[in-house]
């Protein structure tokens, strides 16, 4: 299924675009954090641009899971990898789902949401 991972992969390129800009200071930071800062502290711009490249890092992984970039890595090690991705996205999205902002709740659980679902049907392989 083809489908799982093009959308996937586009919820994750938002996220990845979204917080980009806020960690280039652009005044979107209501979505999270809980909605505490309109525009993000420069103290935790480098943390959110590690947490930009890590999405990323997922992004590319889906990919490969899902056979969209082809790769010579293991298949097995790629599935455990994306087992443990989607894992993560899952409790992230239930950590959000539990006690996020209203705006976090509306912009970024669904992205996670889509990512999640995404990533189990590519490794699980429907």
């Amino acid at each position: 299924m083809i489908t799982f991972p093009i959308v996937g992969a586009v919820a994750l390129l938002i996220q990845v675009a979204l917080y980009l800009a806020i960690s280039l200071g652009a005044p979107l930071a209501r979505v999270t954090l809980g909605g505490k800062y309109r525009t993000l502290p420069k103290e935790y711009r480098s943390a959110f641009l590690s947490s930009t490249a890590f999405q990323a890092l997922f992004l590319v992984v889906l990919l490969l899971v899902s056979g969209l970039i082809p790769s010579d890595f293991n298949r097995g090690i790629l599935k455990a990898i994306g087992a443990l991705f989607a894992l993560f996205l899952s409790f992230s999205a239930v950590k959000i789902a539990a006690g996020g902002h209203h705006l976090e709740k509306r912009t970024i659980l669904p992205l996670t949401i889509v990512s999640a679902l995404c990533y189990w049907v590519s490794v699980i392989g429907f």
